[in-house]
């Protein structure tokens, strides 16, 4: 099984579209950091990720003492990414796993660091290839999302959007 460092923004993401159940189907090992579920403020948002801890679908990985100097470094030397982004790209480095974020400077470092990135898109089209939603939910799920959501990428969007309208 394939293991994910988590960024908030896709929790939030699928929470706003109500797929979070759907996403813990996939057959990935996901990972949030210590700073990253800090950065969970909404009481409803913080019940909904602690429930998944509390079962062991999320993992929480806690950042040391010395981990988090070598996180300042990283932040001091890549312009635009938060504490939380360096977390998130370090752990992704040191557990050798992929990256999911909605974020495009944290894709950006990520990638110049050959770490695999995947947004809200690609967990969309994993959902449709394992046959947890199909692309009529997944037409409208992104439909909801891309009202509340505007960093989005709008091409890449349409272009979905198209090839899952067939039912329309």
């Amino acid at each position: 099984m394939k293991a994910a460092i988590q960024d908030a923004n896709i929790i939030f993401d699928l929470i706003e579209i109500n797929l979070i159940d759907e996403f813990f189907k996939l057959q990935i090992d996901i990972f949030i950091t210590d700073f990253v579920a800090g950065e969970i403020n909404q009481l409803d948002q913080k019940g909904i990720i602690y429930k998944y801890i509390s079962t062991g679908e999320i993992i929480v990985l806690n950042t040391t003492t010395e981990e988090i100097i070598e996180l300042i470094a990283i932040q001091n030397h890549t312009r635009g990414l938060s504490l939380e982004d360096c977390s998130v790209l370090f752990h992704a480095l040191k557990n050798k796993a992929f990256i999911l974020t909605g974020d495009n400077t944290l894709k950006r470092y990520a990638e110049s660091n050959q770490i695999e990135v995947h947004g809200i898109l690609w967990l969309l089209d994993e959902l449709i290839r394992e046959g947890y939603i199909s692309n009529e939910k997944a037409y409208l799920k992104l439909t909801q999302l891309m009202k509340t959501n505007s960093r989005l990428p709008k091409k890449e969007c349409e272009k979905r959007l198209r090839k899952w309208s067939w039912f329309l």
